[in-house]
């Protein structure tokens, strides 16, 4: 992925504040919305395209976040270059998703 911290900061802001996107999407559903292009979705998404377009992405996926069976969130690997990625979803993204799930649910407080 390429993106940095502050990049991902402003276009999450901007994502929530416009209330659409393939996150929304995913955690709505339960299920992995997966966009090669954000160009192909500038009619469906406008606001979004324009905003992740403005942080310099090109392409998002949005991985569910599980804990148990309840959808508790969404993982959104944005990147810079359009296309397909090598696995669909990403092995990694996966990977990152579970442990940040179920840590919480360890923790009392």
């Amino acid at each position: 992925m390429n993106n940095s911290a502050r990049r991902s900061t402003d276009h999450r802001e901007q994502r929530q504040q416009n209330d659409e996107g393939p996150c929304l999407e995913c955690f709505r559903s339960g299920t992995a919305v997966i966009v090669p292009d954000l160009t192909r979705e500038a009619e469906r998404r406008p606001r979004f395209v324009t905003t992740a377009h403005r942080s310099g992405f090109t392409a998002v996926q949005a991985l569910p976040m599980r804990l148990r069976d309840e959808v508790v969130g969404a993982l959104n690997p944005f990147r810079a270059a359009p296309g397909p990625r090598a696995s669909s979803p990403n092995p990694s993204a996966s990977t990152w998703s579970a442990p940040s799930c179920t840590t919480p649910s360890r923790c009392r407080v």
